[in-house]
């Protein structure tokens, strides 16, 4: 079966443009104008049992902003990759963009090529994501690395995309420091640029969530001129 993508743009020539592109990719291609009649395909993908693996979403729409349909797919899909689409570049922007639960974001004017390109790099994330392995423990919470879900006591523990991609970065690399630069590559990619200081507010976080502070079973560590490591402690 063909991967599933859905654009989400207002302008018809670029929309029209992109699904003719994406199509001639072999990617089975749905698009939407609105916020409203973006809602509508994923909700009834999602009653047919059809998965959309990523969403191209232009930022500015006639019934809304990007931003928030991006952060209320977030409240119940975590998997669903989303490639967002803008003419803005400041690093607020930008940031705003991935704090809402983004993977990639791509500014205006771009190149189809380009396009395609992130696009085949999304899919490799989700493709190894899906083998990745099933559940941990982390101190007293449970994470399901496959559903993007975190739960305490049968509670819920939010994360965005963008911290649980973190978390998961440095549980696989479990006692091995990991420079910001580093962080920065493997979770928001080389081709956005990103402060370092983003860095430093995620896994605080990420420790406030996890109780991740203090040496217990696990606790992230400061590593002094390197950056931040997952460390087993004393339990």
């Amino acid at each position: 079966m063909n991967n599933r993508l859905l654009v989400v743009e207002d302008d018809e020539s670029l929309r029209l443009t992109l699904v003719d592109n994406l199509e001639l990719e072999g990617y089975d291609v749905l698009s939407a104008s609105t916020i409203a009649e973006a809602k509508s395909v994923i909700s009834q993908q999602s009653l047919a049992s059809q998965e959309i693996e990523i969403i191209v979403l232009d930022l500015m729409l006639p019934d809304g902003s990007g931003y928030d349909l991006c952060e209320e797919i977030r409240l119940t899909n975590q998997r669903m990759m989303i490639l967002m689409l803008t003419a803005r570049t400041l690093d607020t922007d930008l940031q705003m963009g991935f704090n809402k639960g983004a993977d990639d974001y791509l500014t205006k004017p771009y190149k189809v090529a380009e396009l395609l390109l992130r696009i085949k790099a999304l899919l490799r994330r989700t493709s190894s994501a899906q083998r990745s392995v099933e559940t941990s423990i982390i101190n007293d919470a449970k994470i399901n690395w496959q559903k993007h879900s975190v739960s305490k006591d049968g509670q819920e523990i939010h994360l965005t995309k963008k911290e649980f991609d973190l978390l998961k970065l440095l549980f696989d690399n479990l006692d091995q420091p990991l420079t910001r630069d580093e962080i920065l590559s493997q979770v928001w990619g080389d081709e956005v640029y990103v402060e370092e200081r983003t860095v430093d507010n995620f896994i605080s976080n990420i420790r406030k969530a996890l109780d991740l502070n203090e040496p217990r079973v696990y606790f992230v560590k400061t590593v002094r001129g390197v950056g931040y490591a997952l460390m087993k402690g004393v339990g």
